[in-house]
C-alpha cells in the first residue's frame, strides 16, 4: 500500500498558522481589543520571522507576542476596543 504523506507549501502553513494565531489571541482577550487590530498585530510579528531557519517556534513566538503588545497597548488606550451592541 502506497499512502502518500501530504505536504503544504510554506504559504499555506504560514496562513494556518496566522490564522489559528488571530483567533486564539482574540479568544484570549476576550474582545478587549478589535479583530482587526489582532489581526494586523500577528500578521506584523509573523512578517519578522520570513527569514527564520528555524521555524516550528514562530507560532508560539508570535502568539505570546502579540498578546503581550496588546495587553500592554489596551492597558494605556492605544487599541480600539470591539463594539458590542448586546
Amino acid at each position: 500500500m502506497n499512502q502518500e504523506t501530504p505536504t503544504y507549501s510554506m504559504a499555506s502553513k504560514r496562513d494556518e498558522d496566522i490564522e489559528i494565531i488571530i483567533e486564539m489571541v482574540w479568544l484570549d482577550l476576550q474582545g478587549i481589543v478589535s479583530r482587526d487590530i489582532v489581526c494586523q498585530t500577528v500578521a506584523s510579528l509573523y512578517k519578522r520571522y520570513d527569514d527564520a531557519k528555524v521555524r516550528n517556534l514562530i507560532p508560539v513566538i508570535v502568539q505570546r507576542k502579540a498578546k503581550e503588545l496588546l495587553v500592554q497597548e489596551s492597558s494605556k488606550g492605544f487599541v480600539i476596543k470591539e463594539s458590542r451592541n448586546d
